[in-house]
């Protein structure tokens, strides 16, 4: 091939319309041949959350031109599109491969890029000087905060429960997408991502969130700069990149960062529609705040800003009313695609009543305003909360101090609002009246009061924005009121318990603190400027600073610092720091990888039960192993506090003398998690393992597929109990030796059995494994699954029974069969059971024959 061809070639796949596809290739290539987690997990991002949206943009919408909005937007679009698809094949109960969420992409992709083709693609741009600067600024601080040590913390249990739920999907178990009390999205976000990048840690499993996170922080970056100008973009990006619940959120495996990108993508788009009457936009920002929708319920709060701004869009360009139905109509129909059936799923009276009780409440009217404003300082510090609402009461008092005084007089009821909120913050009680809590009264005061005054600074910009190139501020600054207003009305007076939820008030809020902060610019002097500035600069260096310790610092290191904490300037300047584990983003870091290595490996045994610890974590971190159904479990797992001494002694254990100490696990030089095995005593010196040497191998077994795998030493077999269950397989310990298990009188035999059921229940049935036959010598009769009745059983959901079996000590020697079977406990009539070829086995099933030797006497 001559040189002129080979630069025609390289042309063509470098142009606007081949290389996207040439990347989609190249990266589909590398996951199906690389091992390198690294690359693999690049290619996967590419072809799931971003190359599928931007060639959607290329193929229907001009607009944004700017590169790096057109890429956020891409992004968001790509992760709605990809977990809409992701969540349609789980309704089809298959197990999922890797090849499946590639399909996805191309089905998306493909035709995509085939429309772009066709059409005329209109010029982009790049940021101009500046604007790079500014969001390079942005960028910076706001990734440092969000993917330093990102992997380091194990997971929390909110996220174990995504991570099981997601396995359980991959199973194709697709009843797990209603499992939970939120949208599908945290769950298959997760599944997408693990099932191209093959095994997973705690940092490739948080990337997309904090990914997402970031992407959202530009967002508003981008929309502030476009209402408000570069200055207003700047402070309003670096307050939300340093918003203490959205960094937390940023570094877990959660819902919130989603809604914070999704949302902020909404607002993105129609704002932009309103503005330039760039009508290809309608489609992508509905579309994103269904996709929010789908994240979780904290969405809802966003719809009047939503539908305020197509409301501008219908009121400006009649034209566009058809359009804005008609997206509107689709996206509804694909966000009850998932929660009609989620209606009709027995786990949405749970979620209900979840809400109603315990999130809403059974009142009317609350006042969180004290608790909202402790809860800020413990994720932000006390710095940040006061900056932001400074600079938003700078907006309005220099728009009051340079106006007429008939202006002037719309920051009336805004003063007033001010007052009696800060009055129902600071002596909450003087708002109840006869049980009532009537602390919404100043609130709406004061969020109304922001709304009519923005809408009058609107009608004349220029007494906020002056000289600040590319601003477009007469499309209205009560945008970003709703934006804050609602969700904070919402969570501060009408939930009992808002907790974190609070977050989805600070995007909007953040959007005026940076318009506050370009209007008190504007008329200051040279040298009140040069004392902003420097004000501002050490603001930023404390909230980083308070920041860094309580998300960034090794557990160890921010033990120690705990510690010394109250005794040096840093506990003036902070006040007291959070309890450890009381917090999202604590940075816990216990030892569970090394002792699932050791699990797996068949060092110590499967049998277990977790002191210290909400119970999820260490199932997980076992492969999803179910803990033990009774309380003298085989093996403890004793958390250990981050100061504890080596040869500490754990009070807890159901009996000291029945337990003997086998190891210990070392992590960063400290003892972290101590186990205990039943039986086991008189040893001198326990094992010392250390997690440094443990994490990284057992980070090359975490596949899904190895967590989705069933015990590797069970006996398969194919026993169908009438149209109840089938059993898949059982483990006996002792081990059989060709079929025989060799025990003495006074042993415990222990079985573990496993089912699929084969249908949703309706009636209770209960196990019975019996050892000898006329007279049956000892028997257990129990639920199949240890806490969960049939009644709770979905159809073909693989569960796991636990018995065990007492040896009578009178026992004679001899054979015996161990009997497996199910019943009705009303009428005691035993289901029926058919062999793996169809024939017809009786009552029961032989599992095992268990031969008996007594001693010599």
């Amino acid at each position: 091939m001559s040189h002129s061809m080979w630069h025609r070639t390289l042309v063509c796949l470098m142009s606007r319309r081949s290389w996207p596809i040439g990347l989609w290739c190249i990266s589909a290539l590398v996951l199906a041949t690389s091992d390198h987690l690294i690359g693999r997990a690049l290619a996967a991002f590419l072809i799931l959350w971003f190359l599928p949206g931007w060639l959607c943009l290329e193929a229907l919408s001009a607009a944004p031109s700017d590169v790096i909005e057109r890429a956020i937007l891409a992004c968001g679009l790509s992760f709605a599109w990809i977990i809409l698809g992701l969540l349609y094949l789980a309704y089809l109960n298959i197990p999922l491969v890797g090849w499946h969420p590639i399909a996805i992409s191309a089905v998306i992709s493909l035709p995509a890029w085939l429309c772009a083709r066709r059409r005329k693609l209109s010029s982009l741009s790049w940021p101009s000087t500046r604007m790079g600067f500014i969001l390079a600024g942005v960028f910076v601080i706001a990734a440092a905060i969000r993917f330093i040590q990102l992997g380091y913390a194990e997971f929390h249990e909110d996220e174990v429960e995504v991570l099981s739920l997601a396995v359980r999907i991959s199973k194709g178990e697709g009843y797990a997408v209603f499992l939970h009390r939120k949208g599908p999205l945290q769950v298959l976000v997760p599944l997408a991502f693990w099932l191209l990048t093959g095994p997973i840690h705690e940092g490739l499993a948080r990337m997309p969130f904090a990914v997402a996170n970031l992407l959202g922080v530009l967002t508003v970056t981008c929309l502030v700069t476009r209402i408000g100008g570069r200055g207003a973009g700047l402070v309003a990006g670096v307050l939300i990149a340093l918003n203490g619940y959205l960094v937390a959120f940023s570094r877990m495996v959660q819902y919130q960062s989603f809604v914070f990108l999704l949302i902020s993508l909404s607002v993105f788009c129609l704002w932009e529609v309103v503005r330039s009457s760039e009508k290809t936009l309608i489609f992508p920002g509905i579309l994103c705040t269904g996709a929010g929708l789908l994240a979780h319920f904290d969405a809802v709060v966003y719809l009047p800003v939503i539908g305020y701004l197509a409301w501008q869009i219908v009121g400006r360009y009649p034209a566009a009313r058809g359009q804005v139905l008609v997206s509107s109509v689709i996206v509804l129909g694909l966000c009850l695609s998932f929660y009609v059936p989620y209606g009709f799923d027995p786990q949405f009276q749970h979620t209900l009543s979840y809400l109603s009780e315990d999130r809403v409440g059974t009142q009317w009217l609350y006042n969180n305003l004290p608790g909202l404003l402790e809860l800020d300082r413990v994720y932000s510090s006390r710095y940040y909360l006061p900056v932001v609402v400074a600079l938003v009461a700078g907006l309005f008092v220099t728009y009051a101090v340079k106006s007429t005084r008939f202006k002037g007089l719309t920051m009336l009821p805004l003063l007033v609002g001010v007052v009696a909120t800060s009055v129902a913050s600071r002596w909450p009680e003087l708002y109840k009246f006869d049980g009532i809590n009537l602390a919404i009264l100043p609130g709406l005061c004061l969020t109304g009061g922001v709304f009519w005054a923005l809408r009058k600074i609107s009608s004349c910009p220029g007494d906020v924005v002056r000289d600040e190139p590319g601003s477009n501020a007469s499309v209205g600054f009560e945008v970003l009121a709703l934006w804050w207003a609602v969700p904070a009305l919402a969570y501060t007076f009408l939930v009992r318990a808002p907790g974190t939820h609070v977050y989805v008030m600070y995007p909007g809020l953040a959007a005026l603190a940076g318009l506050g902060a370009l209007s008190v610019w504007s008329r200051m002097t040279r040298q009140m400027r040069i004392l902003l500035v420097s004000a501002g600069s050490t603001c930023l260096a404390l909230i980083l600073g308070y920041q860094s310790v309580i998300f960034l610092l090794r557990e160890a290191l921010w033990s120690d610092v705990c510690l010394q904490w109250k005794d040096n300037w840093a506990g003036w300047i902070y006040g007291a720091l959070p309890k450890p584990a009381s917090y999202f983003g604590y940075p816990r870091r216990v030892g569970w990888k090394g002792a699932g290595y050791l699990m797996d490996r068949g060092i110590i045994p499967d049998d277990f039960r977790s002191i210290g610890v909400e119970f999820s974590v260490p199932v997980w971190y076992m492969f999803d192993t179910p803990r033990s159904c009774y309380s003298d479990a085989a093996l403890y797992l004793v958390v250990l506090p981050p100061d504890a001494e080596a040869g500490y002694i754990p009070k807890v254990l159901p009996s000291k003398s029945d337990y003997g100490h086998i190891a210990t696990i070392y992590v960063e030089g400290r003892p972290r998690l101590s186990l205990w095995q039943k039986g086991v005593v008189g040893m001198r010196s326990p094992a010392i393992y250390k997690l440094e040497e443990l994490s990284s191998r057992f980070d090359e077994i975490a596949t899904i597929k190895r967590f989705s795998a069933l015990d590797s030493d069970m006996i398969q077999t194919n026993y169908r109990f009438a149209t109840v269950a089938k059993l898949l397989g059982y483990r006996v310990q002792p081990r059989p030796v060709a079929g025989v298990v060799r025990a003495s009188p006074g042993d415990e035999l222990m079985l573990w059995v496993y089912w699929q059921s084969i249908q949703p229940l309706k009636d209770l049935y209960r196990a019975f494994v019996h050892l000898g036959e006329n007279p049956v010598w000892t028997q257990q009769d129990d639920d199949p699954a240890c806490r969960l009745p049939t009644l709770l059983w979905r159809a073909r959901q693989v569960t796991r029974g636990q018995f065990r079996l007492s040896i009578p000590r009178e026992m004679p020697s001899g054979r015996y069969p161990l009997n497996l079977g199910l019943y009705d406990p009303v009428t005691m009539e035993r289901l029926s059971v058919v062999g793996e070829h169809g024939q017809e086995l009786g009552d029961a099933v032989l599992l095992v024959t268990v031969e008996i030797e007594r001693p010599p006497q």
